[in-house]
C-alpha cells in the first residue's frame, strides 16, 4: 500500500486556484484538486473529518473534458481548516496502481499543464531581488556583456525560444547590444540572462536599432535576480548516458541522454508520461556512464522538475526536460564523478594531491613563500612532507586536493581545500603566477575564476558540508575583497566571520622552560564545560559550529577517525593552566598533517580566558596565557611537529612576545556558511570579469 508520509515533500504537481478546473470524486462525493501526481493526491475538503486515516476509498479525477479510471486509494492524512481562512485537505495514497493506470493519470496531468492549469512544485530557490537602482543595473550589465552571457528570448509565433549572448552595456547611452545570429528580432526583446548561478529577468525592452546580427535595446529600468544554482553546470553534447529503475513500478527501466550537468545534479530529454517522472519522485536506483567515467556512477536521485521543451531553446520532439539532484551511493562514487564535473565544467584545472614540480613552482614566483615576512629557504625543507601529504590526498579525495590551472607556460595558479572539521572545509594555499604585463590579463583573471570555482564547488559536493573556512591574510587585497568584504556583509545573520586576528609563530621546544608558580596539564572534571561556556560567551554561533567549538564535535572524535583512515593526522587536545588547583584559561591545541599546508595553519592554538582568569589583574592573566603558550611548545615537540601557529584574536597582550612567538602579521579568521555559496560564487564571478574595453 501506498501512502503519502506527513514528512515526505509533496509530489507531483499542484493546480493553479481556479474553481472547477480540475476535480477529484472521493467515493461519489467531489472536491476540488489541489495536487496531483501518479501516486498520490490532495484535494480540498471543507469537511475532512468526514474521512479518517486509513480508510480505503476509490478515486477519480475530472477536468478539461478528461477523466481518469477509479482508481483505489487510501487516506494517507486529513488537515482541518486554519483559521487563516486555508481550507481543510484531504491526502490520498494510491494502492496498486499498475502501470497502465499510472500513465494514465500522468497524461491527464500533461493535458492540464498544457491549459495552463497545473504548475510545477517549486524548486529550491536560494534568493530572489528586485533591482530598481540605475547604477547596479547598469554595473551588473556591463558584467554580463563582459562575460558574454547567454540569454533565453521568447519570440512570438515561435514554440521555442532563441539564444542571444549580451555582447555590450553602454552606460552613456544606457543601451545593451545583443548578438542574436540568424534569429529575427524586429520589435521588442524579452530576455532572461543566465548567469553562473542567477536567472536575470529582463521587462520587455523595444528594439532600437537592429541589422548585421545584432540589436540594441535600452537597459531596463528593474531587473529581478533569481539565484537557483548553488554550483555551475556544463552542456553535455551526447557523451553520457543516465539510466534509473522506477522505485513504484519497477519493471520500468529507462535510459536517457543527458542534456547538461553539474556538481549535484543532472538533466535529460525525457517522455514524462513514458517513463512515469514528477517533481518530487525519489530514485533510489540510477546510474551514469560514458565518455571520462568507465565504469557507471551509482546514485540516489529526486526528480527536482519537469519542463515541456517548448518552455526551453531546444525543442525535443515534444518531449519534457527533466532536472535531478543528484547524491552520490558511495565515497568512490562522489570522488568520481567531482573529479569528472570538475574536468568538464573548468578544463583548464585539475583536482590533485602531488601537483608536480610546477606547484612548487607557483609557490616560489608567486611570492606566497615570502607571505609574513617569512624566508622562502625555510620552505624548503618542509617539501617533502608537502609531497608525501600529496600522495595520500590522492588517495583520498574526499579529504580534499589541490586545484590547478595550467596554461602552455605551465601551472599558473592553486589554491588548496581540505575538510578539517566534520561540517568544514578549509581554502587556504592561494598562489598565483605574477603576470608579465602591467595589468591583470584576462588569463590571470580567467586563471582565479576557474581555480576557485571549482575548488569551493567540489568542496560544496560533499554532502556534510556546512560551513567553509580559512585564514585570511589582511596585506592580500584580492583575498579580502573575495572573502572578508563578502562576509562581512552577512555577519548581522550569522552567517559568517569576519574576524582580526595576528598569526603568531612558535618553535616546538622540548626544553620550554615553564612559568614557576602556575601548572599547566591535562583539563579535569568540568574544565570543558567551563571552555564551553567561555566559548559561547566571546564567540559567535558561526564561529563556534564552523570550527566544532561546541560539545558534540570538540573532541575532533569523527573527523580524526577519517584521517586516520586516509594514514593522515588530524587531532585536537585541551590544556588547561592552574594556580593552586583554580583554572585559569586553556588552550585549544590542533594537530595536523605535515605538508598539508606549509604555514602549518593545522597546527595551531587557540587560547581561552576562563572565570578564574577574569579575577586576575590584566598583569597575571598575561602570565597565565605565556604559560600556555610555553606549554605548547613542550606540547609540539612531543608530537614531533615542525611548528605551530597560535591565532591571537581577542587575547590582546604581550604574552605571544613572552613566550618567545613570531610575529607573522595581520589576518582575518573567516567562515562562510555554505548556504551562501551561489551568492558567493557569484561575487567572485564578478571579481574576476574581464575589464571593459579600453574606449
Amino acid at each position: 500500500m501506498l501512502t503519502l508520509e506527513l514528512s515526505q515533500l509533496p509530489v507531483g504537481y499542484h493546480l493553479r486556484r481556479a474553481p472547477d478546473r480540475a476535480l477529484a470524486v472521493v467515493d461519489g462525493l467531489e472536491l476540488p484538486l489541489d495536487r496531483l501526481s501518479p501516486e498520490d493526491a490532495c484535494a480540498v475538503d471543507v469537511e475532512p473529518r468526514r474521512f479518517f486515516i486509513g480508510d480505503s476509498v476509490s478515486v477519480r479525477f475530472l477536468g478539461q473534458g478528461l477523466a481518469t479510471p477509479l482508481i483505489r486509494a487510501s487516506v494517507a492524512s486529513v488537515h482541518e481548516a486554519l483559521r487563516d481562512g486555508n481550507p481543510g485537505r484531504l491526502d490520498l495514497g494510491f494502492r496498486g496502481t499498475d502501470v497502465a493506470t499510472a500513465r494514465q493519470i500522468a497524461a491527464f496531468v500533461e493535458t492540464l499543464r498544457r491549459e495552463g492549469v497545473v504548475r510545477a512544485s517549486g524548486t529550491r530557490v536560494f534568493s530572489r531581488e528586485l533591482l530598481v537602482d540605475p547604477e547596479r543595473i547598469a554595473h551588473l550589465a556591463q558584467i554580463l556583456a563582459r562575460n558574454r552571457t547567454r540569454a533565453l528570448v521568447r519570440l512570438p509565433g515561435q514554440p521555442a525560444g532563441a539564444v542571444l549572448r549580451l555582447i555590450q552595456c553602454d552606460r552613456d547611452r544606457r543601451t545593451l547590444t545583443w548578438d542574436c545570429g540568424t534569429a529575427r528580432i524586429e520589435d521588442v526583446v524579452q530576455a532572461e540572462l543566465i548567469g553562473h548561478s542567477s536567472i536575470f529577468e529582463l521587462d520587455r525592452l523595444p528594439v532600437r536599432e537592429a541589422g548585421d546580427g545584432q540589436v540594441v535595446t535600452p537597459l531596463p529600468l528593474r531587473l529581478v535576480r533569481t539565484r537557483r544554482r548553488a554550483v555551475g553546470r556544463v552542456r553535455a553534447s551526447g557523451e553520457l548516458r543516465v539510466r534509473f529503475r522506477h522505485p513504484i513500478w519497477r519493471e520500468l527501466v529507462a535510459v536517457r541522454t543527458v542534456r547538461d550537468f553539474s556538481f549535484r545534479g543532472i538533466s535529460f530529454w525525457c517522455d514524462a508520461v513514458e517513463d512515469l517522472v514528477y517533481p518530487g519522485l525519489h530514485l533510489h536506483e540510477v546510474e551514469v556512464s560514458g565518455e571520462g567515467l568507465g565504469v557507471p556512477v551509482r546514485f540516489r536521485a529526486e526528480v527536482r522538475m519537469v519542463v515541456n521543451s517548448y518552455l526551453t531553446s531546444e525543442p525535443c520532439g515534444g518531449n519534457q526536460a527533466v532536472g535531478m539532484s543528484l547524491q552520490p551511493r558511495s565515497r568512490a562514487d562522489r570522488c568520481r564523478w567531482a573529479q569528472m564535473v570538475g574536468d568538464r565544467l573548468y578544463p583548464a584545472t585539475r583536482n590533485c594531491g602531488d601537483g608536480g614540480p610546477g606547484l612548487w613552482e607557483v609557490f616560489e614566483s608567486s611570492g606566497y613563500f615570502a607571505l609574513s615576512g617569512k624566508e622562502p629557504e625555510v620552505f624548503a625543507r618542509r617539501r617533502h612532507d608537502f609531497q608525501e601529504a600529496g600522495r595520500k590526498l590522492d588517495a583520498a579525495p574526499e579529504l580534499g586536493g589541490r586545484v590547478v590551472w595550467s596554461s602552455s607556460h605551465g601551472v599558473e595558479c592553486t589554491v588548496s581545500v581540505n575538510k578539517v572539521y566534520r561540517h568544514s572545509w578549509m581554502g587556504h594555499q592561494m598562489a598565483r603566477r605574477p603576470s608579465a604585463s602591467d595589468g591583470p590579463s584576462p588569463s590571470v583573471k580567467e586563471a582565479l575564476r576557474e581555480t576557485f570555482l571549482r575548488a569551493f564547488e567540489s568542496a560544496h559536493s560533499d554532502p556534510d558540508i556546512r560551513w567553509f573556512v580559512g585564514y585570511i591574510e589582511a596585506s592580500v587585497r584580492w583575498m579580502r575583497a573575495a572573502n572578508i568584504e563578502f562576509a562581512q556583509a552577512h555577519l548581522a545573520g550569522d552567517q559568517a566571520v569576519a574576524l582580526p586576528f595576528r598569526l603568531r609563530e612558535g618553535i616546538p621546544d622540548p626544553g620550554t622552560l615553564l612559568t614557576p608558580g602556575l601548572e599547566v596539564g591535562e583539563p579535569e572534571k568540568g574544565d570543558r564545560e567551563l571552555v564551553l561556556d567561555a566559548l559561547e560567551r566571546c564567540r559567535s554561533s558561526a564561529y563556534r559550529e564552523a570550527f566544532d567549538l561546541v560539545p558534540a564535535r570538540f573532541d575532533l572524535a569523527e573527523i580524526s577517525r577519517r584521517w586516520t583512515k586516509a594514514g593522515m593526522v588530524r587531532g585536537r587536545e585541551l590544556r588547561v593552566v592552574r594556580r593552586r588547583g583554580v583554572p585559569l584559561a586553556a588552550a585549544i591545541c590542533e594537530r595536523g598533517e605535515p605538508g598539508i599546508n606549509l604555514f602549518h595553519l593545522l597546527d595551531s592554538v587557540r587560547l581561552v580566558v576562563l572565570p578564574g582568569g577574569d579575577l586576575l589583574s590584566p598583569e597575571e592573566r598575561e602570565v597565565a596565557l605565556e604559560a600556555l603558550l610555553r606549554d605548547a611548545s613542550r606540547w609540539y615537540a612531543r608530537a614531533r611537529a615542525q611548528g605551530f601557529v597560535y591565532y591571537q584574536e581577542l587575547e590582546s597582550g604581550v604574552h605571544a612576545d613572552a613566550a618567545g612567538l613570531r610575529d607573522l602579521g595581520a589576518g582575518f579568521v573567516w567562515a562562510l556558511s555554505a548556504q551562501l555559496l551561489p551568492e558567493w560564487m557569484e561575487h567572485v564571478y564578478e571579481l574576476t570579469s574581464p575589464r571593459a574595453p579600453d574606449p
